[in-house]
């Protein structure tokens, strides 16, 4: 069969693109894993890493769940400061679950401050 270079460039350009996508995966799976044992400090490191590079909703829900477990405000603290920063079109979201962790963390008036925050943030962009 006779491949040429440009062919060859883009059935390579493929399979580095459909590599890449199931490391990513497997991150998230193994995040899951790690959840599913009760070993929160693990999956919170993937959960963040993959919250970095795109949002899931599912993936936020769990890793706020696992930062209660680990009651690491300090660290879910700074991880929301930055996303707030740097994902304005899924900020009603992360408001509303930095809301979670300051009312588990015992800070319910800036719950609040977070959570109207959440109810005043243009919900549009969620998926």
């Amino acid at each position: 069969m006779w491949i040429t270079v440009r062919n060859r460039f883009w059935l390579m350009l493929l399979v580095i693109l459909g590599v890449s996508n199931v490391w990513g995966q497997s991150d998230r799976e193994l995040a899951e894993e790690y959840l599913r044992k009760g070993e929160c400090d693990k999956a919170v490191v993937l959960f963040q890493k993959g919250l970095k590079k795109t949002f899931d909703k599912n993936a936020l829900r769990k890793y706020v769940a696992c930062q209660i477990k680990l009651k690491d405000w300090e660290e879910a603290e700074r991880f929301f400061k930055k996303q707030l920063r740097s994902k304005e079109n899924w900020a009603a979201f992360y408001e509303l679950y930095y809301g979670r962790i300051l009312e588990a963390a015992g800070k319910s008036e800036l719950a609040s401050e977070r959570y109207e925050s959440a109810i005043k943030t243009d919900w549009g962009a969620s998926p």
